[in-house]
């Protein structure tokens, strides 16, 4: 039973101290039944609503004689701008009545969803996601377990002046998957991948800090109510298009030509509205999430660091691997990279690690209030970073040749002809490739390990 291996880790009560990160603002909200199944699949009923009724319309339309129709013209218009007005006074009364403002960040938000309807399709998710990595869940008292447990309570506790903390059944579900991933559902689950343990490891031993500001990102969604902020955003946007769409679908002659529109305007919709949202909510949550790990008293100079190492080694990554293509074409990474960020559901690691650099001093004077034990000022993690970088630098063409012959070799070996992978006479080559292990994260593992030596 999948169930036996987990268990609700710590159960925090409530703090009757108000919490520091900032004065719970509230405004009224008002309720009005909305059935959760609308939410989660208004785009797809959406979209099938306005072809059904774009299209009924233009094929019903043009079996109307020419005289009929002007006579139509006329009786039916002023019904017709009655009707869209009426019906866009009941989406703008929805949203007013569904706004409220967020008692941790102050931003105002619009949320058609109740806890529990958000809980009840957190539910079903968890089915699913126990279903697929059954074979893959982590036993409770495995070591690794335990590790991230400590991590995920001692944010618990140090937050548990948060209503949101002490109000679900936080429990940890450690994936064995060599996938750099870890998320939090509405309902308190905390889904950690082995692959993000091994990110934050160095040498074999967990660092505590790096994995506590990882858990207090993806905590802050859960707390600040992301999910549910977002399906009902969601809902709305296609509410909204649903009768455009449908008059699209109406006066558009082809079928072919409606479908190329509205996937066109979904794009679009997508790349202008929905996409900058989730970036301004991952955004959020970082800034958020740093203020959990700084009550729990983390290292937060992590953060920035983290997002540091992460960029260099999606760079690394890059180069070692195009340099292995065949005929590999030489593409402008600048362009590449800026047509990426506006495409991506998550800020770049540049801008992240600004914002949260930017973050640290009140960061660190959470620390301070919260009477957390002083940082070592001889350590600084993103001064490690800067020293890989710098390391990066001095020797990017030597390892991206060693990549080649190594690539090279193994092709010559796969034939039969017995040569050795060149190694640079280190100790440990990067280049033996290890199944869901990346050329950059080897040889950041390397270096951290001290078999590569960076500069003096």
């Amino acid at each position: 039973m999948i169930l036996s291996k987990i268990s609700p880790i710590l159960k925090v009560t409530p703090c009757p101290t108000t919490s520091p990160l900032s004065k719970i603002r509230t405004s009224p909200v008002h309720s009005v039944p909305f059935p959760p199944f609308l939410v989660i699949f208004a785009k797809p009923l959406a979209m099938v609503s306005a072809t059904v009724i774009g299209r009924g319309a233009r094929f019903a339309w043009g079996r109307i004689a020419a005289a009929k129709k002007t006579e139509l013209k006329k009786k039916w218009t002023k019904w017709l701008w009655i009707t869209g007005g009426v019906m866009g006074g009941c989406v703008g009364w929805g949203y007013a009545s569904h706004v409220k403002e967020c008692p941790y960040t102050g931003r105002r938000k619009f949320v058609a969803l109740s806890t529990e309807q958000i809980n009840r399709i957190a539910e079903e998710a968890l089915e699913g996601l126990l279903e697929e990595y059954e074979e893959d869940i982590v036993e409770n008292n495995n070591l690794l377990y335990q590790q991230v447990t400590k991590v995920a309570n001692r944010i618990l506790e140090g937050n548990k002046d948060i209503p949101e903390i002490f109000g679900k059944n936080w429990t940890i579900l450690l994936v064995n998957k060599d996938i750099e991933n870890a998320f939090v559902l509405p309902t308190g689950h905390i889904f950690v991948f082995k692959g993000m343990w091994d990110l934050c490891s160095n040498d074999g031993k967990l660092n505590e800090d790096k994995l506590g500001i990882i858990l207090g990102h993806e905590m802050a969604h859960a707390i600040l109510g992301h999910t549910a902020e977002k399906l009902s955003r969601s809902s709305l946007i296609e509410s909204c298009l649903l009768v455009p769409m449908a008059v699209m679908w109406a006066f558009v002659p082809s079928d072919g030509i409606a479908f190329i529109t509205h996937w066109f305007i979904s794009k679009v919709v997508d790349i202008c509205i929905e996409l900058p949202f989730s970036r301004e909510i991952e955004s959020e949550a970082d800034s958020f999430g740093l203020k959990l790990a700084a009550k729990a008293c983390f290292d937060v100079r992590e953060a920035p660091a983290f997002w540091m190492s992460t960029k260099l080694m999606a760079e690394m990554n890059a180069t070692l691997e195009e340099c292995t293509k065949d005929n590999a074409d030489i593409v402008d990474a600048d362009s590449y990279r800026t047509l990426e960020l506006y495409l991506s559901t998550h800020p770049a690691d540049d801008t992240r690690h600004k914002q949260l650099q930017e973050s640290m001093k009140e960061a660190l004077a959470i620390r301070q209030e919260c009477r957390c034990p002083h940082l070592d000022s001889d350590y600084d993690p993103c001064k490690l970073v800067d020293q890989m970088r710098e390391w990066w630098d001095d020797n990017k063409d030597a390892l991206i040749k060693d990549t080649i012959e190594a690539k090279q070799s193994r092709r010559l070996r796969n034939t039969g002809v017995p040569l050795a992978i060149p190694d640079l006479n280190r100790e440990k080559n990067y280049n033996e490739e290890k199944p869901g292990t990346s050329y950059a994260v080897q040889v950041f593992n390397i270096f951290k390990a001290g078999l590569i030596q960076g500069k003096d």
